[in-house]
């Protein structure tokens, strides 16, 4: 198959959804759904052969944290790439998931 690369190329970005909420003092749920369209085949050619690739398709991001009153927070991520179908023999996946749990301190100062 050869070495493909994901090339940045004329494309659209669309944020789809945008939510954040916070029923309880101090915790923060947020979530992102995201596209990436492209005008044009996103598969760069040289005759038959597929050279490069804009990565284009879908995403969904999930967080959710909670600041102590130290100032100490901790947040949960979840993050789901799902590229489109022309994509996916390219990329080597259907869709791709990850997460990430974070601690940040938080410094104050004040004069």
């Amino acid at each position: 198959m050869g070495t493909n690369y994901c090339l940045t190329r004329p494309v659209t970005f669309l944020p789809i959804l945008s939510t954040s909420s916070s029923n309880i003092k101090d915790l923060l749920f947020y979530t992102d759904f995201m596209g990436r369209i492209s005008s044009s085949s996103p598969l760069i050619k040289s005759g038959e052969n597929v050279e490069q690739y804009v990565l284009t398709g879908m995403g969904l991001n999930v967080q959710a944290s909670y600041l102590f009153r130290s100032n100490w927070e901790i947040a949960l991520r979840n993050s789901t790439i799902m590229p489109d179908k022309e994509v996916q023999p390219y990329a080597n996946y259907r869709s791709h998931n990850q997460s990430t749990f974070g601690v940040t301190k938080y410094l104050i100062i004040t004069d």
